[in-house]
């Protein structure tokens, strides 16, 4: 670097030879500015220009060619307009803003505050005590309530309703989307029609019931009570006493007698009739179509009167008679 140095003859050296008048006369020490090769440049106030375009003024602040500023009090500019001043702040080309509590706000509307609470640009929102509400239209609250856009909520006592209206009360009430509803004691009625009461009575999609007392009714109006009565759809029957009616029209009391579809009939003594018109009765007598007659002991009668006892005789209808001796 060169040096201005007074020789008392009113001028100081420059490049290239020669002298520059100085006004007052003489030569003085030049504090006013010093120019190097390298292109370095001072003020008398201590303000510096390197060829990089730094400049550093008296009072500590600092400017590059970019145009970033640090001044005195430690805050910091770039050239984008981010900040950071000596409290701790900081601003961006953005608009964000983070201050020493920590709190924070982008330039996309996202806030934070020191107790955590947050609403964004969609609108979530969370409290310092946990409530959300989103975009969407949930609700959590500090109870546990919760509440989505279709009208679902769940609150602190249990109580669920969902946008198809599904309902869970404390009391144990339940409604299903498709019709289905059970009471605290045990009642259901489902979207089949199936229906069961605290005492179990029953009604299905296809007719059947079953009450409190046991009976049972199916769709074809078969049907079993309490007293052992059954009906099927034949109609076919028995009650507490042992009756039986066959879809044949067959018919057994509890003595045994017996009617079937062909008419022969059974009396508790053995009585018997067929379709050809034949009856025993319990002493042993049978009787045809025609009339004739068989007895125990043997003795036969046909219609015209006529008789043959065991022991051979035969009586004709005009009373005539043959023993076995002739």
């Amino acid at each position: 670097m060169e040096t201005a140095v007074s020789h008392g003859d009113g001028c100081h050296p420059v490049r290239g030879g020669g002298c520059q008048p100085l006004l007052g006369g003489g030569y003085q020490l030049l504090l006013e500015a010093a120019i190097e090769a390298g292109g370095l440049t001072t003020d008398a106030g201590g303000g510096t220009i390197d060829v990089g375009g730094w400049t550093t003024d008296a009072g500590g602040g600092t400017t590059d060619a970019g145009g970033g500023t640090i001044d005195a009090g430690g805050g910091t500019t770039d050239p984008g307009g981010g900040t950071i001043d000596a409290g701790g702040w900081t601003t961006d080309a953005g608009g964000r803003i983070i201050d020493p509590g920590g709190r924070t706000t982008d330039a996309e509307e996202w806030t934070t505050d020191a107790g955590g609470g947050t609403t964004g640009a969609g609108g979530w929102t969370t409290g310092a005590g946990g409530e959300t509400i989103d975009a969407g239209g949930w609700t959590i609250d500090t109870g546990g309530g919760t509440t989505d856009p279709g009208g679902g909520t769940i609150d602190a006592g249990g109580l669920t309703t969902g946008a198809g209206d599904e309902t869970i009360d404390a009391g144990g009430w339940t409604i299903d989307t498709g019709g289905g509803t059970t009471d605290p004691g045990g009642g259901t009625i489902d979207a089949g029609g199936l229906t069961t009461g605290a005492g179990d009575e029953t009604i299905d999609a296809g007719g059947w019931t079953i009450d409190t007392g046991g009976g049972t009714t199916d769709p074809g109006g078969g049907t079993i009570d309490a007293g052992g009565l059954t009906t099927g759809a034949g109609d076919e029957t028995i009650d507490a006493g042992g009756w039986t009616i066959g879809a044949g029209g067959g018919t057994t009391d509890p003595g045994g007698g017996t009617i079937d579809a062909g008419g022969l009939t059974t009396d508790s003594g053995g009585g018997t009739i067929d379709v050809g018109g034949w009856t025993t009765d319990a002493g042993g007598g049978t009787t045809d179509a025609g009339g004739g007659t068989i007895d125990a002991g043997g003795g036969t009668t046909d219609p015209g009167g006529g008789t043959i006892d065991a022991g051979g005789w035969t009586t004709d209808a005009g009373r005539g008679t043959i023993d076995v001796g002739g």
